[in-house]
């Protein structure tokens, strides 16, 4: 017998798992795999910084320069998306920083 569980992180939350035993082929359901669960979700919410020296760069890409570096736990304020980029203002700046070095700020 055969097993496997597969889990999807998003932002470190658990956004669902499934376990299949035996040889078949596993399906995951639709309503797992949606692009509700992007970042596009936060735009205009308050994100924390979870790396240290993450870069806020002038544009969404790697290539554009860094105009400052953050910490963890920096509180930023996200106001677009565009791809793995968001687009946040922090401290009176604006800037893009890489979604995956985002989380949502505790209420």
């Amino acid at each position: 017998m055969r097993s496997l569980m597969v889990s999807m992180f998003f932002g470190g939350a658990l956004l669902g798992s499934i376990g299949v035993s035996q040889a078949e082929v596993l399906t995951i359901p639709r309503a797992m795999v949606q692009p509700s669960t992007s970042v596009t979700q936060v735009a205009d919410q308050v994100m924390i910084v979870k790396g240290n020296a993450v870069n806020l760069r002038q544009a969404g890409a790697r290539n554009s320069r860094a105009i400052a570096k953050l910490n963890y736990g920096t509180r930023v304020t996200v106001t677009d998306t565009k791809g793995p980029w968001s687009h946040v203002m922090v401290n009176g700046q604006e800037g893009w920083i890489y979604s995956q070095f985002l989380v949502p700020a505790p209420k």
